[in-house]
């Protein structure tokens, strides 16, 4: 690339300072938790391979980035990332290209939302990746609770019934014993899934965010006095987000009962009656997986998280690694070690 040329690549995307960024997103159309600076330099801070870097895209849009070695991902520790639009109709086929241009080694998930302010023509025309997918229970303002409820699958309706018999408690998470207790459940269901658990580090800054805002809610459920599951909801532009959970699996194969049909319709009613919400996010789920039929049992549509991929990535490899299969079998104190050194090759 010529001078020339590169003089006239760079001007499509404008790298930005913290101050400059802050003022943008005060601006932006739509934004997510993910994209608030408070959230990234945590990140930042706990975690010293990550580093945020911030492009403003033709005066149209922010575009976020987390760096890990030579990954550039939008964004890193959740499903979602993306250009924030500053305006309508940006050009989608445009910014596609240029993007490729300008960035080696990335990986962009645009949140559905994100696709309502880009022009976007036919989606099956364009180069493009959606290896996950999320469901959303929309308009919670405009369904009544009997109206909502019997919109879902008959198997759903009996789950949440039977957890509604049961003698479970749900409530704020208030201590620092609850949320350890928490993540200790957290870390067994991931080892049973072979999945690289996130550090408790994340767990502690959303919990202290639920005791000093209304945009977290840490919940946890308990029968009997003790600890059985945990869920975190992220609240933004409308949005209700189902974040992390995790269940004692010893109490759901004692109960042939699984808590979170519960505890999740609990939330759903609690959001619709506030008006906290209007949409109900079940958070991004592998296409194929077990986890879309649970979804779909709540009357949710589908939409497609749309990715936009260059490079190979590292999370692809471990996916393929056989040391996922280790990963199950190490103790429980060994994974909360070593998993704030290991999550990068998750994400």
């Amino acid at each position: 690339m010529n001078l020339k040329q590169e003089n006239k690549s760079m001007k499509k995307f404008q790298k930005l300072n913290k101050e400059e960024v802050a003022n943008l997103l005060d601006k932006v159309l739509f934004k997510t938790f993910f994209h608030e600076l408070e959230w990234q330099e945590f990140l930042e801070k706990e975690f010293k391979w990550l580093k945020f870097e911030h492009y403003l895209y033709k005066d149209e849009a922010l575009l976020s980035f987390g760096k890990v070695g030579s990954k550039l991902i939008s964004l890193p520790f959740c499903e979602y990332g993306g250009p924030l639009p500053l305006r309508w109709d940006i050009n989608w086929e445009e910014f596609s290209k240029d993007v490729l241009k300008e960035f080696d080694n990335i990986k962009i998930k645009f949140h559905p939302q994100i696709l309502r302010f880009l022009e976007v023509g036919s989606l099956k025309s364009l180069k493009i990746k959606g290896p996950t997918c999320t469901y959303w229970i929309d308009n919670l303002d405009k369904l009544n609770e009997d109206a909502l409820f019997s919109s879902f699958r008959l198997s759903t309706k009996q789950r949440i019934r039977k957890g509604s018999k049961e003698d479970l408690l749900i409530s704020k998470c208030k201590s620092k014993k609850d949320l350890k207790e928490f993540y200790s459940i957290y870390v067994k269901t991931m080892k049973k899934n072979k999945t690289v658990c996130f550090p408790v580090q994340v767990f502690e800054f959303l919990w202290q965010k639920s005791l000093e805002s209304e945009i977290v809610d840490f919940l946890i459920i308990k029968h009997q006095g003790k600890v059985i599951s945990g869920i975190v909801i992220l609240f933004y532009s409308d949005i209700a987000h189902y974040y992390l959970s995790a269940m004692d699996q010893k109490y759901v194969r004692k109960n042939k009962l699984n808590p979170m049909y519960f505890v999740l319709w609990e939330e759903i009613k609690k959001i619709a009656s506030s008006r906290k919400a209007n949409t109900f996010d079940f958070g991004g789920t592998k296409i194929g997986s077990g986890l879309e039929e649970f979804k779909r049992g709540w009357s949710t549509k589908k939409y497609p998280i749309w990715t936009i991929e260059s490079g190979q990535m590292a999370q692809e490899k471990l996916r393929e690694s056989k040391l996922r299969n280790v990963w199950g079998l190490l103790p429980d104190f060994l994974v909360k070690i070593i998993s704030p050194y290991i999550i990068k090759y998750r994400l």
